[in-house]
């Protein structure tokens, strides 16, 4: 019969150990999965001129200054609160990577009568990147706020 040593399983126990650890490690770093780090950015509408609840169901969409394709969005609650997700390899993530990020306004309904409404409250600058002022930097310290004023 061909038996192994005792000292040849622990050295093998020790290297699938060893190696179990590496591929933990990596797996928690990101290094195997691909995964990006995501960071969880949250914020508030702060829009004291507009009929409350008025935004509740819209969105607040971004994209990064550097890369147009690398997006956010985050849709507003009955308080003006609203968290970021970003769409990664199909899938819906919370979070967003790290950068520096423009934002907008975007006013949907189910109805016209609701979205005119919408339209007619939030000036349109606010509905486009380049002229909503709303910019900032991802990792960012506290919740974001975003001012608007009434049309």
């Amino acid at each position: 019969m061909n038996r192994m040593p005792l000292w040849g399983h622990v050295a093998t126990r020790r290297r699938l150990i060893e190696a179990g650890g590496v591929w933990l490690i990596a797996a928690l770093v990101g290094c195997l999965g691909g995964q990006p780090a995501l960071l969880q950015v949250k914020g508030r509408v702060d829009a004291a001129d507009v009929q409350p609840g008025s935004l509740v169901g819209h969105i607040v969409e971004i994209e990064r200054v550097d890369d147009a394709d690398v997006r956010g969005f985050g849709t507003i609650d009955g308080e003006g609160r609203f968290a970021f997700q970003s769409l990664h390899q199909g899938r819906v993530r919370d979070g967003v990577l790290p950068g520096v990020y423009r934002g907008r306004l975007v006013l949907v309904a189910d109805d016209q009568p609701t979205l005119d409404a919408a339209h007619k409250q939030i000036p349109a600058k606010y509905q486009a990147f380049a002229s909503s002022g709303i910019e900032f930097q991802v990792p960012l310290t506290g919740d974001l706020v975003i001012r608007t004023e009434r049309r």
